[in-house]
């Protein structure tokens, strides 16, 4: 589409800043070989789909816009049977409304993101004993992953993180699978957690992996600060 003009309004001084900086330099030059407006360090104070208007007051106005920032997660139905479940246990000793607000912030993270464990399970009602032979005791088998989890590493919301973390609650639900199927250990299980079961260090970070595509024969490839751009990558 080389007659369609395109322009891109980046708030950061650099394109993709959550990567390395060549991948970065390397993307905005690609755009701007093209003819694409590259506009940096512009804050928009509104946006609709046809219309978006900086900060300093200049009007952009577009067949179609495409919002790439911010990102509202799918819990509202979590929300709501958490809430619906702590309201009947509780219908017997109170009816005080102040209590789905607090079931509610305790489930989500302040952007509505769910609330997890190391091991994936939910947060809230999670009771967990450690034994002394290192098995672990839980009470929950409620897990979450991917983009809608609210995890203490703060990772980037990518596929490569989100299919870690199913391989970590596979395991975990095959260990309480087997446990429950035992006649000896129903309540003493190991359950794997993240990002130890990848790092072996509590204080390490998954390594950053991505791949960002620039048409059929182009882009730029990324492991933590090591950046490989062009038709190879």
């Amino acid at each position: 589409f080389a007659s369609k003009a395109v322009a891109i309004i980046q708030r950061s001084d650099r394109l993709l800043p959550s990567f390395p900086n060549e991948t970065g330099i390397y993307v905005e030059q690609w755009f701007r070989q093209r003819n694409v407006c590259v506009l940096l360090n512009t804050t928009l104070s509104s946006h609709n789909e046809r219309q978006c208007i900086t900060a300093s007051g200049d009007v952009y106005t577009a067949d179609v816009v495409y919002v790439c920032f911010g990102m509202k997660p799918n819990s509202d139905f979590m929300v709501a049977n958490m809430n619906e479940t702590t309201a009947a246990t509780n219908d017997d000793t109170s009816n005080n409304s102040d209590n789905d607000i607090t079931q509610k912030n305790s489930i989500v993270d302040p952007n509505g993101f769910i609330l997890v464990k190391d091991t994936f399970e939910i947060k809230e009602n999670c009771t967990e004993e450690k034994n002394i032979d290192g098995t672990v005791t839980s009470a929950n088998s409620i897990f979450v992953v991917g983009d809608v989890a609210s995890h203490s590493s703060n990772e980037m919301k990518q596929a490569y993180y989100a299919e870690a973390h199913g391989h970590v609650v596979a395991k975990n639900i095959l260990a309480m699978a087997r446990a429950s199927s035992s006649t000896t250990n129903k309540n003493n299980f190991f359950l794997e957690s993240y990002p130890e079961i990848f790092t072996h260090d509590k204080s390490n970070e998954m390594p950053l992996v991505y791949t960002v595509s620039l048409g059929r024969y182009d882009g730029s490839l990324g492991f933590n600060g090591f950046v490989l751009n062009g038709p190879i990558a």
